[in-house]
């Protein structure tokens, strides 16, 4: 079981250099498409095609960006638990119910993302300038979908499993 633990922190930790390194890029690439973009324009020259390249660009940003703010547990919650009680075993319960209903959201914001990428597939659409197909950019969304069950399992193995050695501890007090 360790050998898998080890594998998946492995997996976990390449994922991250992978995606900052990628942020970073795109990052980069998106102030150097808009810096061009308005530079061309004050010589009066036009940059034909900065607003899709950027799209693109700034869709893998958003999208790898949520991907972060998931495998940091970052994302946005209402966690008022705190307020209402101090009880341990109420808070650990808490979350990890909270742990389960994102991972059923995040399911089905999976198949919606595989339909979205299959409907791309279907229509082949493509930008107006360059011709680039639409499924590039749409493709960051069930790829962020993709990793960010990955981490909302993770989580809820996580939360469950510490709510499991909480209620363990109190069945060995009493």
């Amino acid at each position: 079981m360790n050998v898998i633990f080890s594998l998946a922190r492995s997996i976990e930790a390449f994922l991250a250099r992978m995606t900052s390194a990628i942020l970073v890029a795109l990052g980069c690439a998106v102030a150097l498409l808009m810096f061009s973009a308005i530079t061309t324009r004050l010589v009066g020259l036009s940059f034909y095609g900065a607003e899709e390249l950027t799209l693109l660009a700034v869709m893998w940003l958003y999208m790898l960006g949520a991907v972060i703010a998931s495998r940091e547990r970052a994302h946005l919650s209402a966690d008022f638990v705190h307020v209402m009680t101090q009880r341990e075993q109420s808070i650990k319960l808490a979350r990890a119910l909270s742990s389960l209903l994102s991972l059923a959201i995040g399911c089905f914001i999976l198949v919606w993302s595989w339909e979205l990428v299959s409907w791309s597939f279907e229509k082949q659409q493509r930008t107006p300038v360059f011709r680039i197909p639409w499924i590039f950019s749409q493709a960051s969304v069930f790829l962020a979908a993709t990793v960010m069950l990955g981490y909302l399992l993770r989580d809820c193995w996580r939360d469950f499993f510490a709510l499991w050695q909480s209620s363990q501890k109190g069945a060995t007090r009493s």
